[in-house]
């Protein structure tokens, strides 16, 4: 695991400060005894002594410090660790895995975690809802229409999978949906030569998002839309 070695110690300091911070230790998952919230037998958020929280199933207060993407020991590579040190299992991946982020004072695996390692430690669940991650080449990367109810329907059946796939194990912090999407306009226009407002400006006139866009300009200038600029 040397991909992971390279972890930022100041991250680990403040994971180590947190919880000497909590005073009397922490529960089995790594939230805070001295904060003192519901036990609901899920990570939910509590408001605490006036804070928003992230509470444990146990009921007490949580900060996720984490490391993301250690599936990717299998994605190809010179070393291939995967292969060469672990055979290929990921049930010896994950006990590697989740030793070495406890000595690194880390308390959750984050997103992109082996099925395996998410029964030893708290993460987060994966869900790629859109084509819009900064990093896909352009083959793949797409600005959807969320206002067609095709593609709404995709997305709750996306979403289906990914809470079935997850249910019952305690130790889910959450869900994300698609990593790094691609929002910021400018940042967009330079990459992709467009960005999210201007992709639904370019849909036909019977798409679903042109006819929602439409009917915003008609609501926020009183119908008098054909005076604006093209």
């Amino acid at each position: 695991f040397r991909f992971l070695s390279v972890s930022i110690p100041l991250t680990a300091l403040l994971a180590t400060s947190c919880v000497a911070n909590g005073g009397g230790g922490v529960d089995k998952y790594g939230g805070a005894l001295s904060v003192k919230g519901r036990a609901t037998g899920v990570f939910h958020l509590e408001k605490v002594n006036g804070r928003h929280c992230l509470v444990t199933p146990e009921g007490h207060g949580f900060l996720s410090l984490g490391v993301v993407h250690i599936s990717a020991i299998a994605q190809e590579s010179k070393v291939d660790l995967f292969a060469k040190k672990y055979g290929r299992d990921w049930a010896e991946v994950s006990l590697a895995a989740l030793a070495n982020l406890r000595s690194w004072g880390y308390n959750s695996a984050g997103y992109g975690a082996p099925q395996p390692l998410r029964k030893m430690i708290p993460y987060m669940a994966s869900s790629q809802l859109t084509n819009t991650s900064l990093y896909l080449p352009a083959s793949v990367f797409r600005y959807p229409d969320v206002f067609d109810p095709d593609m709404q329907r995709k997305v709750r059946n996306r979403i289906r999978f990914a809470c079935t796939r997850e249910k019952g194990n305690p130790n889910l912090i959450g869900y994300y949906w698609t990593d790094t999407p691609q929002w910021d306009l400018k940042r967009a226009r330079r990459k992709r030569k467009t960005d999210w407002v201007s992709a639904i400006r370019s849909f036909p006139a019977a798409a679903p998002g042109k006819k929602r866009y439409v009917r915003f300009l008609s609501d926020r200038y009183g119908g008098k839309i054909g005076a604006l600029p093209k």
